[in-house]
């Protein structure tokens, strides 16, 4: 029988052989459109859970309550998830750094080892919560390993401005260790977010290639501030075209799209990254999963409120979806593209709820 993995590593690759779009075969998801889950943390802080140290954010609860995390886990997949995101976005060695160089002990007193335990715990609860829902899910159900930026790691809101000021080397510094311990645990997926720079793109996939990751698939989701600039004011253009001059034939990064971004750019995102793929003749998967309407205010740390429902956002995302088909439409007419559109990855991030993910799974069937 194929690993989990190795069915998902099977559904990138239908980019490459159409006919895996065959629904008769048993070793990997039919759909051309895959279910990621929707905002973790805010799952989390609606059932009343506290995240105990502030620059950890949900990921403190790999300290102090795992059956929280595996029962968010279980929610997600209930609700229509193929894909769940493993709690480790904010999971990070800084804060053991800052205590060594500052002698802090107030808001994190780990270790470099504890940090190893809590990545290892944040993909093997996934693992268990899977295991637990798979029966009565009928379905293929997946795990993604979540990467958060350098900016996460400040806990400010950097990750919504970018400008780190960081050499690639540094970058490739900050994210070595842990991927280095989740890859060694074999997640389906590795997913960076909420990526606002172009230079840590290329400190992403360098990294990736000194460490020889194939065997798992990759994506890149970008963190934007309007349909055409990152957060750091850089074109999407120009992370695109790092991307695809690092990794031409898509051999480490499967798939590339835009997360924790308001929902009302997505639409116009995702015809420039299809238009992007158009034009310079490759296919990866596209990956979605804006936020729920409502704004982050960094200064104040809350969120500003906007008009959004689980209905709402559902239509957005389908809309998200006849735009990719559409502009690929125009593509294949244009002889600039053949075969079919590519594979997606949709779902929610920050806001966005287990109601969110059932209204767009009611959608999709």
């Amino acid at each position: 029988m194929t690993r989990p993995s190795g069915r998902l590593q099977q559904w990138f690759q239908q980019r490459r052989k159409p006919e895996y779009y065959s629904p008769d075969s048993n070793n990997h998801p039919s759909s051309n459109i895959l279910l990621l889950d929707g905002g973790v943390s805010t799952y989390l802080e609606s059932e009343g859970f506290v995240f105990s140290h502030r620059s950890l954010w949900s990921s403190s609860l790999l300290l102090t309550n795992h059956d929280a995390i595996r029962q968010c886990h279980e929610a997600f997949y209930r609700a229509g998830s193929d894909i769940v995101s493993s709690v480790t976005y904010q999971c990070h060695y800084k804060c053991c750094e800052e205590q060594e160089e500052e002698n802090k002990t107030q808001d994190c007193i780990l270790t470099e080892h504890d940090v190893d335990q809590m990545l290892r715990d944040g993909i093997r609860l996934a693992r268990q919560a899977r295991y637990n829902v798979q029966p009565e899910c009928h379905r293929d159900l997946f795990i993604a390993a979540s990467i958060g930026c350098y900016g996460s790691a400040l806990a400010d809101g950097s990750e919504y401005r970018g400008n780190y000021g960081l050499m690639e080397e540094e970058l490739k510094h900050f994210h070595k260790r842990k991927l280095q311990i989740l890859i060694e645990e074999a997640p389906d997926v590795l997913a960076f977010e909420t990526i606002p720079e172009v230079v840590e793109c290329s400190a992403i996939i360098s990294l990736l290639k000194e460490l020889h990751c194939s065997t798992i698939p990759v994506w890149i989701s970008l963190a934007c501030r309007d349909a055409h600039h990152l957060n750091s004011g850089s074109t999407v253009r120009d992370a695109l075209d790092v991307i695809h001059t690092s990794d031409p034939d898509a051999a480490i990064v499967k798939g590339v799209g835009v997360n924790c971004c308001s929902y009302d750019i997505v639409i116009e995102l995702a015809r420039t990254l299809t238009r992007h793929m158009i034009q310079c003749r490759y296919q990866r998967t596209l990956v979605f999963y804006p936020n729920s309407g409502e704004l982050w205010d960094a200064a104040n740390a809350s969120w500003i409120q906007g008009t959004y429902s689980p209905t709402e956002f559902a239509n957005n995302i389908q809309s998200t979806i006849d735009a990719v088909r559409s502009e690929w439409k125009v593509g294949n007419q244009n002889g600039l593209v053949c075969g079919p559109p590519p594979l997606m990855i949709v779902g929610g991030c920050c806001r966005t709820s287990t109601d969110t993910i059932a209204a767009i799974r009611s959608q999709q069937k």
